[in-house]
């Protein structure tokens, strides 16, 4: 998984605390973006144009912590 984020969104915070909480951390590869720049490629990694965006092994694109959040949650056992 790719996590799409920028310094100091407090939304791409949320959702590492959620990875580190659930284990995931590791396999969460941190990319830094400038959604800014109308020359990057985040736009087309993000539908939404914000951070965080994850995106999965099969390329299929979560935006929005709450969905981000959800689904890592989602992937960890619960014990």
């Amino acid at each position: 998984m790719k996590l799409r984020w920028a310094l100091g969104s407090p939304f791409v915070r949320k959702v590492m605390v959620t990875a580190i909480e659930v284990g995931l951390e590791d396999r969460v590869e941190k990319f830094g973006t400038n959604y800014a720049d109308p020359d990057s490629d985040f736009v087309r990694s993000s539908p939404l144009g914000k951070v965080p965006a994850l995106i999965l092994d099969d390329r299929m694109v979560l935006a929005n912590s709450p969905v981000v959040c959800a689904y890592l949650d989602s992937l960890h056992d619960s014990e």
